[in-house]
């Protein structure tokens, strides 16, 4: 499960109604919501961010953690038949499923 943040600052913004218009519009258009929006326009050093970039991302991460979680199934396996044959585990194999799910974990999987 993703950590979830822990937002403790709010900010309020004037608006004319034409910005917020224009504000609502780009939000919808990226896929945001307004405040996520604003949040990443100030902090992208001045490019503003691009939906479809965004998905490319977002469409990318999905599969990375679907191969690493499929890659972490199969070494598990290889792990239970070794141990039910009696034979010991390899430190590499061992290694290898610590590594996995500790990237699992950075990327909000909860490597398991």
């Amino acid at each position: 499960m993703p950590r979830q943040k822990v937002y403790q600052a709010q900010l309020t913004v004037r608006l004319t109604p034409a910005e917020r218009a224009r504000i609502e519009s780009r939000a919808a258009a990226a896929g945001l919501p307004i405040a996520r929006l604003l949040v990443e326009s100030a902090l992208a050093d001045g490019a503003a961010p691009d939906p479809a970039a965004r998905a490319r991302l977002e469409a990318q991460l999905y599969v990375a953690r679907r191969d690493l979680r499929g890659i972490a199934n199969q070494l598990r396996a290889i792990r239970r038949c070794l141990d039910g044959a009696g034979q010991s585990v390899p430190a590499e194999l061992a290694t290898a499923l610590a590594a996995l799910g500790d990237t699992l974990r950075q990327l909000g999987e909860g490597g398991r």
